[in-house]
């Protein structure tokens, strides 16, 4: 009825600066200052933010309470945020010596392959809109006629899925404390239900059966010796092994990601011959793009 009164109604909220949120923040600036091995420069930036927090009340990190921590539309940009600050608490609060942390110290193995996965979808994402990067399902290509009991065939979900006009990337990321497996006489190879795994991938996704999908593995870089360093087609499909070194500088890392993307060229040989007889080769060999 505001229209019929002539009347207009207004909703506003009460600006709180003393939330759950800002508390767990505060309280991590203030961990971080009190660190010893933050860089000095850090710490003066960290010291300037402080007194927009002069409202919020400091809160020992130990009592934060991480699942009751709620968010919605009005403070979803807080969720990163306080991502990082669960990653900061929870890796220096046990630390008692001096020195630097690791990440698989406090996340556990599957936290931290999630976390890997989520990483490399994002960068491409982000970096890379029309590749389309997402984690999608493959249907199993079988016989449709003859097919009994597929209700119990597994679900194929990849963990990024590329695509850049004909061509299609499947990566398999993995995150593990020892990348190769050892075999008779001490031989290390890749581990094998992973190559299986990726090239069920490629071929249930390679409809047209003409190349056209390869799959990676990506593992996260070790301190091992031998590492996966793989590049083979195998019936017409590409499929291999590599490592992504996480523990270099950033710029090394982005270098190492938009290298991957070569994956997705037209292969040479495929090329030629295609425009020689007026379709795709399944057989022909890709060039290597290490």
């Amino acid at each position: 009825m505001t229209m019929t009164r002539h009347r207009i109604t207004c909703e506003y909220d009460d600006y709180v600066a003393d939330t759950a949120l800002n508390r767990v923040v505060k309280s991590t600036i203030v961990l971080l200052i009190r660190r010893s091995s933050v860089d000095a420069s850090r710490k003066a930036a960290l010291r300037r933010l402080l007194p927009y927090f002069d409202a919020v009340p400091l809160v020992s990190p130990t009592s934060i309470r991480w699942s009751d921590l709620t968010y919605h539309r009005g403070n979803a940009s807080y969720r990163l945020l306080l991502g990082v600050c669960e990653l900061i608490v929870r890796g220096l609060l046990p630390t008692t010596d001096d020195g630097d942390s690791k990440l698989a110290e406090w996340l556990s193995d599957d936290a931290m392959s999630d976390l890997y996965e989520r990483f490399l979808r994002e960068y491409y994402a982000f970096h890379h809109p029309s590749l389309r990067a997402r984690a999608v399902t493959v249907p199993w290509d079988y016989d449709v006629e003859s097919a009994i009991g597929t209700e119990q065939l597994p679900a194929m979900r990849t963990d990024v899925t590329l695509r850049r006009g004909s061509r299609t990337l499947i990566i398999d990321a993995k995150y593990y404390g020892q990348n190769m497996q050892r075999g008779r006489w001490e031989k290390r190879t890749v581990r094998s239900g992973h190559l299986y795994q990726v090239l069920a991938y490629a071929k249930n996704a390679d409809t047209a059966g003409n190349g056209a999908v390869s799959a990676l593995l990506l593992y996260a870089r070790t301190v091992d010796e031998v590492q996966p360093d793989v590049d083979v087609t195998v019936q017409g499909t590409r499929i291999g092994a590599r490592t992504l070194d996480l523990g270099q500088p950033w710029e090394t890392i982005r270098t190492q990601l938009e290298q991957i993307l070569s994956w997705l060229n037209e292969p040479e040989a495929n090329v030629l011959e295609s425009r020689d007889r007026g379709s795709p080769v399944r057989n022909a060999k890709p060039r290597s793009t290490d």
